[in-house]
């Protein structure tokens, strides 16, 4: 009975620390977007809310290798919903993570040239630029 006890604690305990360090995690993201003077990206709306379904769908443009196509088609479809340009959005993925997704060539130019070392270069991104960038 004891063990079940320490069990059901142990994992409070792990969910409480994952709560803290998301909502540490949102206020260092939003000081720090407020410091740049930036605006929140908008969001997409997935078929659903994990992600699951958009990641397939990405997982397999990136099998494909137009990964930046679909991107584009995500952007194009928040853009015709606000009426407006949008170059950055905050894309759904699994599970009930956001990840950013940027063609706005502002953002480019400070990722690559500005603030090159602040920014992590994932699979998709080295997989689906290894033609372009080497």
């Amino acid at each position: 009975m004891q063990i079940a006890a320490l069990a059901v604690i142990a994992a409070a305990a792990l969910v409480l620390g994952y709560i803290i360090n998301s909502i540490n995690e949102h206020i260092r993201h939003a000081k720090k977007a407020k410091d740049l003077g930036c605006e929140p990206p908008l969001k997409t709306t997935g078929p659903e809310p994990s992600g699951i379904v958009s990641m397939m769908r990405g997982a397999n443009a990136s099998r494909q290798k137009r990964l930046p196509v679909w991107v584009q088609e995500q952007l194009d479809a928040v853009a015709e919903k606000h009426g407006r340009y949008v170059g950055t959005v905050i894309l759904r993925t699994p599970f009930f993570r956001d990840t950013l997704f940027t063609l706005d060539p502002q953002n480019i130019q400070t990722v690559l040239a500005l603030k090159f070392k602040d920014f992590g270069l994932g699979p998709n991104r080295t997989e689906n630029f290894k033609p372009l960038l080497g």
